[in-house]
């Protein structure tokens, strides 16, 4: 699609953004992939009035993330795990590069989510999650922190994809273990969220 077949879709909308206070978030996949499609689209999106809103793993170069920064009122940030070793050995790349760039923008005062994909086997402890906290904490510019248990729902494409599945296979936590991880996450004293949903009884913003 071009820019503006985007903007053509992002605009029909643009009445219920505007009371809603919404807006256009660039999701994927990785928006930062494609940078020069990515900043064309913020650029019109802010030249309408509209919202921006980027959601990416922070694992670039951060020249690449602060093009971005100028057009986007908000970041949605993945922080998996904060053990190095583990990071890489999951995800098959270092997280330095992801903390950092996490650290420039809360220099940088950019409005910010941050989310860890919460998987049985991996980071679901309240070790790991505790440590993540911590970091969240150390930010000045986080709304608040979301813990998302995984879901399998993107292990049928693998086989579209004409790849071959894990070996083994990851688990969804179940809801006692959810229940104690975001506990161990409160006692920072931020928001926790839970699939969207406020974890201190409050109403969802």
């Amino acid at each position: 699609m071009t820019v503006d077949q985007v903007m053509k879709e992002i605009a029909a909308d643009k009445e219920f953004y505007e009371s809603s206070g919404g807006g256009a978030t660039l999701s994927g996949g990785e928006p930062l992939v494609q940078l020069e499609s990515a900043l064309a689209i913020l650029t019109a999106c802010k030249a309408e009035g509209i919202h921006t809103a980027i959601e990416t793993n922070l694992a670039w170069p951060w020249s690449r993330v602060a093009a971005t920064v100028p057009l986007t009122d908000l970041f949605m940030v993945d922080v998996k795990m904060m053990d190095a070793s583990a990071h890489e050995r999951w995800t098959g790349a270092s997280n330095e590069q992801i903390l950092a760039n996490a650290r420039r923008l809360s220099a940088e005062g950019v409005p910010m989510i941050v989310r860890t994909p919460v998987v049985t086997g991996v980071n679901a402890t309240t070790d790991e999650i505790g440590r993540i906290a911590d970091f969240v904490a150390s930010l000045g510019n986080v709304l608040y922190y979301e813990l998302v248990p995984y879901h399998p729902l993107g292990t049928g494409k693998y086989a579209a994809l004409g790849m071959d599945r894990p070996a083994k296979e990851l688990d969804r936590p179940g809801n006692g273990a959810m229940g104690h991880l975001i506990a161990e996450a409160r006692m920072r004293g931020i928001e926790v969220r839970c699939a969207g949903v406020r974890m201190d009884g409050g109403e969802e913003g």
